[in-house]
């Protein structure tokens, strides 16, 4: 691996343990009732959403190779975040139906159904000016909420 490409991926890694630090505070700091409440919205969003359209229109996004070579999957399927992506299986470039539920199980958690400028999937790799938040370790992959992406997943929730 070159220099350029081993510091890049160095430097992408830091800023996502930083991240991971930012969201375990903000788990361990969440009253009690607060997690509570996220778990009934976890599981109110999983049954108003539709799984195949996730599986073949939202899921895929998740293998796009972004700008410095990365994709989403690289990190979420490595460290432990709130994005927690499955492994793909050696030589496959695709979840199996299965990984795929598993995986739909962790999106929708990170959904607010029928608000998507709630959802936190919508907002971490959006623009601050965009309405994104400020903190995704990863980059922010969309400038507007006119990102042919950030419609596609905004119309899904």
């Amino acid at each position: 691996m070159g220099h350029l490409k081993q510091a890049k991926l160095a430097m992408f890694l830091i800023a996502a343990l930083s991240g991971l630090l930012l969201g375990a505070r903000e788990l361990a700091n969440a009253a009690p009732g607060e997690r509570a409440n996220q778990s009934d919205i976890a599981a109110q969003a999983q049954s108003s959403l539709d799984f195949e359209t996730y599986r073949t229109r939202i899921e895929p996004i998740f293998l796009k190779t972004r700008e410095g070579g990365v994709r989403c999957y690289d990190c979420h399927s490595a460290l432990p975040t709130r994005l927690r992506l499955e492994r793909l299986s050696d030589g496959s470039s695709s979840w199996t139906e299965q990984q795929s539920r598993r995986n739909f199980s962790v999106v929708s958690k990170l959904v607010t159904p029928a608000d998507p400028l709630k959802s936190r999937l919508l907002l971490h790799p959006l623009s601050p000016e965009a309405g994104g938040d400020p903190t995704h370790a990863g980059g922010k992959f969309w400038k507007s909420q006119d990102d042919p992406e950030w419609r596609l997943i905004a119309d899904w929730v």
